[in-house]
C-alpha cells in the first residue's frame, strides 16, 4: 500500500542580486544563493521518512545574468 509523503521546506538562508547591483557591480555583484532543508513525512504512518538539506547558487556571474527576485 502505497501512502501520500508531505515534504515540509525550511529556507534557512537565501541571498539575491537585485537589478541596481548587478548594472553597477556587473560579476561583483555575486552570485544570488539558497539553502534549504527538507523533512519526507509519511502521511500513512506519520513517520519522517528522510531529512536532506540542499544548496546552489546561480550558474552566471555576469553583467547579462539578470536580477534574482
Amino acid at each position: 500500500m502505497y501512502h501520500l509523503t508531505n515534504i515540509l521546506v525550511n529556507i534557512s538562508e537565501i541571498m539575491g542580486v537585485s537589478t541596481f547591483g548587478r548594472i553597477m557591480f556587473g560579476a561583483l555583484a555575486g552570485k544570488a544563493f539558497v539553502r534549504a532543508n527538507l523533512e519526507l513525512i509519511n502521511t500513512g504512518e506519520n513517520k519522517k521518512i528522510g531529512i536532506l538539506e540542499g544548496e546552489g547558487m546561480s550558474l552566471e556571474d555576469s553583467m547579462f545574468a539578470g536580477r534574482t527576485s
